[in-house]
């Protein structure tokens, strides 16, 4: 049984299997929209926490079972061997991630698996856990799937997908693991030039250098470094060898945007990533996009107004941009029609904030 659970944004399924085949050397398979498993050791999840760049949360699997009743829930806790699996000094939270018809809350569930665990706890040791719902020491994810529950170990804490670099947050700011799906389709190299002309706050500039250069996520203290059944001297031994292979190549990435608010913003995230990309102030549809990738994500239309306005942007650009050299580009849009499909070489389905949006690959 697949002892480790990783969810992604929903559509880039598949770009995060190969991402974690790449990162372990081992075969996840899928679960759920936006969620995958993998048969793992404690190694593979520090790798992927330190290195995973289209995942969002990573999870140790502790139990899985089948109910037809919520009060059949605790019945699953009651077997695990709590005591191992935190420490009396230690607090504790209950998330439940449900999905499915129920006749039970998601805070309902919480409070129910809160109970199980501290009474569990209690009969081991004779201790009473602590709870701290804001900052707690271990979080147990309680996953309901339709009528099957799993109970899992949350490693990761804050999503991999809040990027540490985030000093300034655009008003349509992009999910920073679709901008590195998006960097990864556009299959750039880093012998390359990739521009990104509408960039905002610098995100998938960033993520193209970081992710070329191997530079890991960086979170000062995952939870997983916390649960008292690990070897914490190996872990950091592993963290320090991930560490020791970033390089510092140098790279051709370009950034533009016509506002100078967000070109402000996007200096400051990238000075804080460590990464040195090159920002110009200028109009997409008409500075010189003669780079082998090109990636970005349109404004959507809700802040300009008219839907003829955004129309007219999205003709201006297609125009201009084929007026120049290019190999592939990506566009992330929620208006997918407004680009002729005769144009378009693929198109993927993400569901990532509250509008549902399509990556598509443009080739000449």
């Amino acid at each position: 049984m697949a002892n480790i659970i990783i969810t992604t944004v929903p559509g880039l399924d598949k770009l995060a299997m190969r991402e974690i085949k790449d990162i372990t050397g081992k075969d996840p398979e899928y679960a759920h929209k936006g969620m995958l498993r993998l048969d793992g050791e404690m190694d593979d999840v520090l790798h992927l926490n330190y290195r995973g760049k289209m995942l969002q949360k990573v999870f140790w699997q502790l139990a899985e079972a089948h109910f037809e009743k919520k009060d059949e829930i605790p019945e699953t806790i009651h077997q695990l061997p709590l005591n191992e699996l935190i420490k009396e000094d230690q607090s504790f939270a209950a998330d439940t991630d449900r999905h499915g018809e129920h006749d039970f809350t998601s805070t309902g569930i919480n409070r129910l698996a809160g109970e199980a665990i501290i009474n569990r706890f209690r009969n081991l040791t004779g201790k009473r856990l602590a709870v701290n719902l804001d900052k707690p020491d271990i979080t147990f994810r309680i996953f309901i799937r339709h009528q099957q529950c799993i109970i899992a170990l949350d490693t990761t804490g804050t999503g991999l997908h809040m990027r540490h670099y985030r000093r300034y947050l655009h008003p349509a700011g992009l999910n920073a693991c679709v901008a590195n799906a998006m960097v990864r389709l556009s299959e750039w190299t880093p012998g390359e030039s990739l521009i990104d002309p509408m960039c905002g706050s610098g995100t998938t500039c960033i993520e193209a250098i970081l992710m070329a250069n191997r530079i890991p996520n960086e979170q000062k203290d995952f939870p997983c470094l916390r649960f008292p059944f690990i070897d914490k001297a190996h872990l950091m031994k592993l963290k320090a060898k991930i560490e020791d292979e970033k390089l510092d190549q140098p790279l051709s990435v370009f950034g533009a945007d016509i506002d100078r608010k967000a070109l402000i913003g996007a200096r400051k995230n990238a000075e804080k990533a460590g990464v040195p990309p090159d920002f110009i102030e200028g109009d997409a549809t008409k500075i010189p996009l003669d780079h082998d990738r090109i990636i970005l994500n349109p404004p959507f239309g809700l802040r300009m107004g008219s839907y003829r306005t955004v129309e007219e942007l999205y003709e201006k650009f297609l125009e201009h941009l084929f007026q120049h050299n290019w190999k592939r580009t990506v566009i992330l849009t929620a208006r997918p029609y407004l680009i002729p499909e005769t144009l378009v070489h693929q198109r993927i389905n993400v569901e990532s904030g509250k509008l549902p949006m399509s990556i598509l690959l443009l080739e000449k």
